[in-house]
C-alpha cells in the first residue's frame, strides 16, 4: 500500500468533526469558561475578557504614556487580525452582551486594530491571550482611527485631553462615555469568522 500525506481538505474534514465531538463533550459551541469567551482552533479564532481596570498606554507624540483606567474589553483574534470592543457591562460576557467603540487609539470604527510594526502572535488559542494583550497594550498608540469619535463628548484632537483628564482620576473608566455600535458579541464573532 503505498501512503500519502493528508490533503489539507481531509485534514479540515478531521478537524470539523473532532471540533463536532468536542463541543457535544462540553455542552458549549463556542462560550468558554475563564476569560476565554471562544476558542475554534478549526476557524482559528479565539475570543476573550480584559476585565475593565489600570492600564499603561503608550502615545506616540506629545502625551508619551499614562496610567489610566479603561473599561473591560473584548479582544477577537483571528489569523494575524486583531478586534478590540469595549463593554460596558460589569459580568461575564455573553453572547448577547452589546459591544461598544474602544476608546483606545489605531483601533477603527469596525474594531480592527491597526497593526503598524506590532509583532501578533503566531497561534490563537487561550495560551497566547497574555501575548496578545502585550501586543495591544505594549504598542504605540499613534493616533485616533475611524470616522467617527470613540468617546461621547470628545471631539477629534480633543482625545489627548481625556486622557489626562483620566490619568488625575482614580475613578474608573466612564462607561457613559463608550459608544455603542450596535452590534452583539456574539454577531461580532459571527462576522469576524466570516472575514478572510
Amino acid at each position: 500500500r503505498s501512503r500519502r500525506p493528508l490533503t489539507k481538505a481531509a485534514l479540515s474534514s478531521l478537524l470539523n468533526n473532532f471540533m463536532e465531538q468536542y463541543r457535544e463533550r462540553i455542552g458549549s459551541r463556542d462560550f468558554l469558561n475563564g476569560r476565554t469567551l471562544s476558542h475554534n482552533p478549526a476557524e482559528n479564532i479565539l475570543a476573550w475578557h480584559i476585565p475593565a481596570g489600570k492600564r499603561r498606554l503608550f502615545f506616540s507624540g506629545r502625551l508619551q504614556s499614562c496610567d489610566v483606567k479603561v473599561p473591560a474589553l473584548i479582544a477577537i483574534a483571528k489569523n494575524q487580525h486583531l478586534w478590540i470592543y469595549a463593554i460596558a457591562d460589569k459580568g461575564r460576557p455573553q453572547p448577547d452582551t452589546m459591544l461598544c467603540l474602544t476608546p483606545l487609539w489605531n483601533i477603527d470604527d469596525n474594531g480592527s486594530m491597526c497593526r503598524g510594526n506590532v509583532e501578533y502572535p503566531k497561534f490563537n488559542n487561550p495560551e497566547s491571550i497574555k501575548k496578545w494583550e502585550d501586543a495591544l497594550f505594549q504598542s504605540a498608540f499613534s493616533h485616533p482611527n475611524g470616522m467617527q469619535a470613540h468617546i461621547k463628548g470628545v471631539k477629534r484632537g480633543e482625545e489627548h485631553a481625556f486622557w489626562l483628564k483620566q490619568q488625575a482620576s482614580d475613578r474608573a473608566f466612564p462607561v457613559n462615555k463608550l459608544v455603542s455600535m450596535k452590534i452583539t458579541l456574539g454577531q461580532a464573532i459571527a462576522k469576524i469568522k466570516d472575514h478572510g
